[in-house]
């Protein structure tokens, strides 16, 4: 189950990234630029998708893989500040709330899928 949710926010959070095409395209061709903020918030929705991908093709996740997807999310949640966007949730764009439950839900259920490892299907 936790599989699922990993992928599935991280597949939010690569929405939430293309919502935002010409950003999303400033991030692709200069993925260095600004502390490498294009690479960590790319890498950090990719990976953690990659990882939910490989569980369902071989469960169960794996504990590595819980880690990999915790390290993506909570990448992109201190390069973004995410915290400081919580207050504000209602006055963000939708691709900025879209953002804020990928990171958290991302968040959550890495470290759920980390604390309490799901048996083979």
């Amino acid at each position: 189950m936790m599989k699922l949710l990993i992928l599935l926010f991280a597949a939010v959070g690569i929405v939430s990234l293309l919502m935002e095409f010409e950003s999303f395209k400033e991030i692709i061709t200069h993925p260095f630029a600004e502390g490498a903020y294009g690479l960590i918030i790319t890498l950090g929705f990719v990976l953690p998708a990659l990882m939910g991908l490989m569980a369902l093709g071989k469960p169960p996740l794996q504990p590595w893989q819980a880690v990999v997807s915790l390290g993506g999310f909570a990448a992109v949640g201190i390069k973004t500040r995410f915290w400081e966007g919580l207050p504000h949730f209602m006055d963000q764009h939708l691709s900025g709330k879209l953002a804020l439950v990928a990171i958290v839900g991302g968040l959550l259920s890495s470290l759920v899928a980390l604390l309490k490892p799901e048996s083979a299907a």
